[in-house]
């Protein structure tokens, strides 16, 4: 008797089917569970800053005060009804007493030395207050002030959103823009 010989599958023939079977999977699962899963993760990172955001946005509606909001606008008011313009050289002296007319504290005031020049061309400024006060600040210096510009202004919260820390300089004179054209200071 002649023994036939078995072919013998290197994976055997009902390994093949399950391998087959499992291949198939890990393809759904890279080609159509993958990137449906990134997506849910990437709307809920998305939820999840939005509620963060909402979250401050109720901190800030709990601390809002009408009246004081009031106060902040009849100040703004008179203070445009003053507006006595001045010249951008008498600025750096009424910094600090502006922002104490606002309300804010002036943590730290210094000039600044562009490109080694002997005179200062600005000033470097750090400010305290809570955000109606910084914004009728920056208004008044707005309507007072009108060559005197803010560059690199940073806001910082402290004492749970309370009080907003400006950190910024104050610039005198053209200022260039991205284009590298000079904006005259009149406009």
């Amino acid at each position: 008797m002649a023994e036939k010989k078995r072919r013998v599958l290197p994976l055997g023939g009902r390994n093949l089917r399950g391998l087959g079977l499992c291949l198939g999977l890990f393809l759904l699962w890279i080609c159509l569970l993958l990137p449906l899963g990134r997506d849910i993760l990437d709307r809920n990172r998305q939820n999840g800053a939005m509620r963060n955001r909402i979250r401050q946005l109720a901190v800030f509606a709990g601390q809002w005060d009408p009246e004081k909001s009031g106060e902040e606008k009849r100040r703004l008011d008179r203070y445009a009804r003053e507006n006595r313009q001045q010249s951008p050289e008498a600025w750096a002296g009424c910094l600090e007493t502006e922002a104490a007319r606002s309300g804010l504290q002036v943590l730290r005031l210094a000039p600044l030395n562009p490109e080694g020049k002997a005179l200062p061309s600005g000033l470097e400024a750090d400010l305290e207050g809570s955000f109606p006060q910084l914004f009728t600040f920056f208004r008044q210096w707005e309507t007072r002030y009108p060559g005197v510009y803010t560059r690199d202004g940073r806001l910082e919260t402290r004492e749970r959103g309370k009080k907003v820390l400006f950190h910024g300089k104050f610039i005198t004179g053209p200022v260039k823009s991205s284009k590298s054209r000079e904006i005259p200071s009149s406009y």
